[in-house]
């Protein structure tokens, strides 16, 4: 009796050590596919950012039930984020950086997220969509994916990420500069991705984050744009 208790409780030791199987991350091109991948989802369309204006990183938001911070960043170091008039009248506004080498790290996740992402692509020197490319990558508990998007000639492609059984820790964006000129990475409608049913944010988060945005507002009003 004892023996078998023994060889169970080392088979269950055993398991233990074995941990989950690897998840599948998946990428899509397609937003109505990344749609029907999730159980729940929610858009960020940046639509209170009247541009064009500066923003301090890391920048909170929330979307639907989900929560997330949102950032600038340039060789480890945070640089501001830049709300910028979409010109394609599709939208308010659009999100990019202040400067052309930085990327935008979306990351602090709050909702069970299991993937994100959104329309990404170049912009230029005046605010309009540019042909060129873009990387976005995801990172997971498991590792790190990487997608390159070439030679972007059309508005806005859509790109995303999603893992089948893991959190989302980070996602990050980035354009490749060309030989001449300069280019900045820019995202309309960030979209949140969970495989699970998400209760909507608690009334504190949201005072909190409404605290932060009037910060900002103050902010906002003392800063011009110079280095874009």
């Amino acid at each position: 009796m004892h023996a078998c208790f023994r060889q169970f409780a080392a088979a269950l030791s055993l398991l233990s050590t074995l941990g989950p199987a690897s998840a599948a991350v998946h990428f899509f091109s397609d937003p109505a596919s990344f749609a029907v991948a999730t159980v729940t989802i929610a858009v960020d369309g940046f639509d209170d950012l009247s541009g064009p204006a500066f923003l301090s990183s890391p920048l909170a938001r929330l979307a639907g039930p989900f929560h997330y911070n949102v950032a600038s960043v340039l060789d480890s170091e945070l640089h501001s984020l830049f709300a910028t008039p979409d010109t394609t009248g599709q939208s308010i506004a659009w999100l990019s950086t202040d400067i052309a080498e930085s990327v935008i790290r979306f990351d602090s996740f709050g909702g069970v997220v299991n993937g994100a992402g959104g329309y990404i692509f170049p912009t230029n020197f005046a605010q309009d969509v540019a042909r060129g490319a873009i990387t976005i990558t995801a990172v997971f508990p498991s590792g790190s994916y990487t997608e390159l998007i070439a030679d972007i000639n059309r508005p806005q492609p859509f790109a995303a990420f999603l893992s089948d059984g893991e959190p989302l820790l980070s996602l990050t964006l980035g354009v490749v500069q060309p030989n001449d000129g300069a280019l900045w990475v820019t995202i309309d409608e960030f979209s949140l991705g969970s495989l699970t049913t998400v209760d909507e944010a608690p009334a504190s988060l949201l005072a909190m984050v409404g605290c932060a945005w009037i910060a900002l507002c103050v902010r906002r009003s003392r800063l011009g744009r110079a280095s874009y």
